[in-house]
């Protein structure tokens, strides 16, 4: 059987609802040239049979045995992949119709990068947001560099990688309970330049059961499991992990939730990678604030002509 252009892959957990609607986006693609693997990670609810329900070829399901964790369903994928290409989606996100033809045009245009992030639109209760990102082509250690100082916009849908990249890092760490996208894209940014895309190709729906919102590891906390993973921080961004805790804790100070604050400052103090006090945290914040310039602006594009980044290809086979 003749490989798919691209694999997309889709971990989901008791979301039959919200799963179906990002089958139809991605069956509404302007490119049938694809592939759809979907790791059900130990759904109790008829995920299985509203998938099969398709009678869609391109849909590969699979189902874990109990829940293993989304890190662990969307590693699953990658093996099974068997495009050279892996697009990520969140079972309760969706792809705009150019989606896959946007991300096929931007590769080829791009062969030696083997990571592109994408830009995105936010649907919540509040109202429509966008996040959108510089385009262009970004080296490895300047991409990661913004990532460590969060001056690019991040989320999972927004993802594009090659697969024996993705394969040779190791994919997704399953310990990681949150901030598992910093830490994929943190390792991926070791293995060659990043294409930055300032289109939106997707839409961002914030769900009360989002992985990250049922996590029982809270933010800093969690910040604190990933830099046990990542020794860049130690190594070249010191000055960030404090500043970062600062801004967190800041945040919850500023919209009055003091009692997050607290929680948030307890995390800091109980975790082995952090343990900053109150002292450390103000001077690191009003000194971050700088760096924080100074990053952005040597945050340099190798390649700012827009026109590798949009792509002009038509595929044969388009719908």
């Amino acid at each position: 059987m003749k490989s798919p252009s691209i694999t997309i892959v889709t971990p989901t957990y008791n979301r039959c609802q919200a799963l179906a609607r990002a089958i139809d986006s991605v069956r509404a693609q302007t490119v049938s040239d694809y592939e759809h693997v979907i790791v059900d990670d130990g759904s109790t609810d008829n995920t299985g049979e509203m998938v099969a329900g398709y009678g869609d070829k391109r849909i590969r399901y699979f189902s874990l045995p109990h829940r293993c964790g989304a890190n662990t369903a969307r590693n699953l994928a990658i093996q099974k992949a068997r495009a050279p290409v892996l697009g990520f989606l969140d079972s309760d996100d969706e792809y705009q119709p150019f989606r896959l033809q946007h991300t096929l045009d931007i590769l080829e245009a791009n062969p030696q990068t083997p990571l592109m992030l994408s830009s995105y639109a936010v649907q919540r209760k509040s109202g429509a947001g966008s996040a959108v990102n510089i385009g262009g082509v970004v080296g490895g250690e300047n991409f990661e560099r913004a990532l460590a100082w969060r001056l690019v916009h991040i989320a999972g849908t927004s993802i594009t990688a090659r697969r024996d990249a993705a394969r040779r890092i190791g994919g997704f760490n399953p310990v990681l309970r949150r901030m598992q996208d910093l830490d994929f894209l943190l390792r991926m940014a070791k293995t060659g330049p990043v294409v930055l895309s300032d289109r939106t190709d997707w839409i961002k729906h914030n769900s009360p059961d989002a992985i990250t919102l049922g996590a029982s590891v809270g933010v800093v906390e969690a910040f604190g499991d990933l830099i046990k993973y990542n020794d860049c921080y130690e190594s070249s961004y010191h000055e960030q992990i404090p500043y970062f805790v600062a801004t967190r804790i800041l945040r919850e100070v500023r919209k009055l939730r003091l009692g997050r604050a607290g929680r948030a400052f307890i995390e800091n103090i109980k975790s082995p990678s952090l343990g900053f006090s109150a002292c450390h945290l103000i001077q690191s914040y009003l000194s971050g604030k700088k760096l924080v310039a100074e990053v952005k602006s040597g945050f340099n594009l190798m390649a700012p002509d827009k026109a590798s980044v949009s792509g002009s290809r038509r595929m044969s086979g388009d719908q």
